[in-house]
């Protein structure tokens, strides 16, 4: 599945969240478990034992439901720090291309939303052949 991310696949796997206040880019657990090839109650038990480990982390995490088949199951929106901690965890080539593809996937949301104006900047200028040379 993972040579298929791109486009509008890619920015599907990161939306904007309004969380305390402030829109955030989040993923959640069942993306998450659906492109590594995990069971979702695994990745629901991996987040639990991050919180449980440290309790600090858990403003990375939030506790939501979603809705299938009529009933409401638990599953967690995460911002980019908790998706780094999390997929931390997990091991193989295959696992490199997903976690490399969701990090490209919560930059371009970024850059997509405005947050990063800064880096666009920085690559316009690049792009014009301006070196950082020149400011030092």
């Amino acid at each position: 599945m993972w040579n298929e991310l791109e486009g509008d696949t890619l920015m599907n796997l990161v939306k904007k969240q309004k969380i305390a206040k402030e829109n955030q880019a989040v993923t959640t657990s069942r993306q998450i478990a659906e492109v590594f090839g995990k069971r979702h109650d695994h990745v629901l038990r991996d987040i639990e034992n991050l919180i449980t480990q440290n309790w600090g982390v858990k403003n990375m995490f939030i506790e939501t439901t979603y809705r299938s088949r009529g009933r409401d199951y638990k599953q967690y929106l995460m911002n980019r720090d908790g998706y780094s901690l999390l997929a931390m965890g997990f091991t193989g080539a295959r696992a490199l291309e997903f976690k490399i593809q969701f990090i490209t996937a919560f930059n371009l949301r970024i850059l997509l939303e405005g947050e990063a104006k800064v880096m666009i900047w920085f690559l316009v200028l690049v792009s014009i052949g301006f070196s950082l040379d020149k400011l030092f």
